[in-house]
């Protein structure tokens, strides 16, 4: 109960952050009599906006005036005021936003390598048992594969991102002896994973001072992943009979949070980020075995669905129990 409230809590103290936050004050450089506007020196690379409120104060803090933006440039906006306050107002004064001038989003394209520290699934390094140890499993587990790494696309729309991803791991090897005496036969299986993935997620708290800015949002997550295992009896002279070519693959759904900090420009930018995924679904796994036990005596000894249920039981391949990734991107903006 108390995690759940700690979450809870913090998500409500980020968006009260976000509804909150104030932005840089601004100074009054010149005034237009003749229009009925001030120059202040906050633009665009400050968010501000046409139609944002600003007040207009004097140095002992008590206010003279308020108008909203009507243009707006890179580092100056012109702020129309009641004409007959102009008199009252001196260049250096200061203009504070009446409401925050940034209510986040933008449309972006942004492409990130991806450092993936635990994926939303796991799969197991299998070995040989070498026969005589144990007569009835011929594979065993020898550690989980959750780390991986491939890049990243997203699209941003407003507060809205849809974004894809594809990763790799690493190729494993593992070797060991065909059968519990040496005989100079040994059996070579090789492990390969990927995986691509999608999601949606809903910026809720996109906050921008100046150029930096700070994005924190809840989505869904799917990610389908396949596992390739080959196996392989050698000999020290060289040859080789593969004996099996396995193929598994698992989706998942997962739950997913993000946390993103950058720099950007008008027309681009820069972000590092990480992502949590928590898995709530598998849907769609499916372990495919192409066997050839002509190329394995011991092989024989087993029905497919039997070998198929070791190698399953081995591999492990299915829901990890949180996910964590790593993005440094850059950003087209638009």
């Amino acid at each position: 109960m108390s995690k759940i409230c700690s979450t809870h809590c913090l998500l409500a103290t980020l968006i009260l952050m976000s509804e909150t936050a104030s932005f840089a004050d601004a100074n009054v450089t010149k005034v237009i009599k003749k229009r009925g506007v001030v120059i202040i020196d906050s633009g665009r690379i400050d968010d501000v906006k046409r139609g944002d409120r600003y007040c207009i104060h004097r140095s002992s803090g008590k206010k003279v005036t308020c108008g909203r933006i009507k243009k707006v440039k890179r580092r100056k906006s012109a702020l129309k005021v009641p004409r007959s306050k102009l008199r009252k107002i001196k260049t250096g004064m200061l203009a504070k936003a009446k409401t925050k001038t940034y209510q986040g989003g933008g449309s972006y394209l942004m492409i990130a390598p991806l450092i993936v520290s635990s994926s939303p699934v796991k799969y197991n390094l299998i070995y040989y048992v070498p026969q005589g140890d144990q007569p009835d499993i011929l594979w065993e587990a020898d550690g989980a594969i959750t780390s991986g790494a491939g890049i990243a696309v997203e699209l941003g729309l407003g507060l809205v991102a849809l974004g894809g991803r594809f990763q790799r791991s690493d190729e494993l090897v593992s070797i060991e002896e065909y059968r519990q005496i040496p005989n100079g036969q040994f059996v070579e299986i090789n492990h390969r994973g990927q995986a691509v993935g999608g999601w949606l997620d809903f910026n809720y708290v996109d906050v921008r001072k100046g150029s930096l800015f700070f994005k924190f949002g809840n989505g869904i997550d799917y990610d389908m992943s396949g596992v390739r295992i080959t196996s392989a009896r050698k000999d020290d002279d060289g040859s080789e009979a593969r004996s099996l070519d396995v193929k598994s693959s698992l989706s998942t759904i997962s739950l997913r949070t993000r946390i993103e900090l950058g720099f950007r420009t008008d027309s681009v930018g820069f972000s590092f980020g990480a992502q949590g995924l928590l898995p709530i679904a598998t849907i769609n796994q499916e372990l495919v075995p192409f066997i050839d036990d002509t190329a394995d005596e011991h092989l024989s000894s087993y029905g497919d669905e039997e070998i198929s249920d070791m190698i399953k039981n081995a591999l492990g391949h299915e829901s990890n129990g949180f996910g964590l990734s790593l993005t440094g991107g850059i950003s087209l903006i638009f």
